[in-house]
């Protein structure tokens, strides 16, 4: 529909409301309705701590850090996944690293206590890091 005659039909439709009166639209079928909108639910945690120090680690000893993830987002989380990148000073070959939550949800609001479970199965540089990346699955 041009625009000239959308202002012309609610130029009527704005004067038939003033006086009382309802016009009804007749369109062919199948007819087509234009819609739009905007999604807002967003996912947001928070992390306490928010970074681990594993300390001395050694060869086939698992160490176990905690943290507590929030959601104070407006979305739930159906379903909780871990992956880990980069690695500095090993590579995926030399450790494990597991955690309890894999898999789990998180409603809007909630807390859940993570656990993960580090353990070097090869020897690797004397220092190493990576990130531990939480998203959902």
């Amino acid at each position: 529909m041009s625009k000239r005659k959308a202002y012309l039909y609610a130029t009527i439709g704005l004067i038939c409301a003033l006086l009382g009166t309802y016009i009804v639209y007749a369109l062919t079928f199948p007819a087509t309705i234009p819609t739009s909108g905007t999604y807002t639910g967003t996912i947001i945690v928070t992390l306490n701590p928010i970074s681990i120090d594993w300390g001395p680690v050694t060869l086939a000893n698992p160490v176990t850090k905690n943290v507590e993830i929030t959601n104070i987002g407006t979305q739930h989380i159906k379903n909780l996944n871990m992956t880990t990148s980069p690695q500095v000073g090993l590579t995926s070959s030399d450790y494990t690293l597991t955690w309890n939550l894999e898999g789990s949800p998180l409603n809007v609001a909630d807390s859940k206590i993570a656990s993960f479970t580090l353990t070097i199965i090869k020897t690797v540089a004397s220092s190493f890091s990576f990130d531990i990346i939480v998203d959902e699955a």
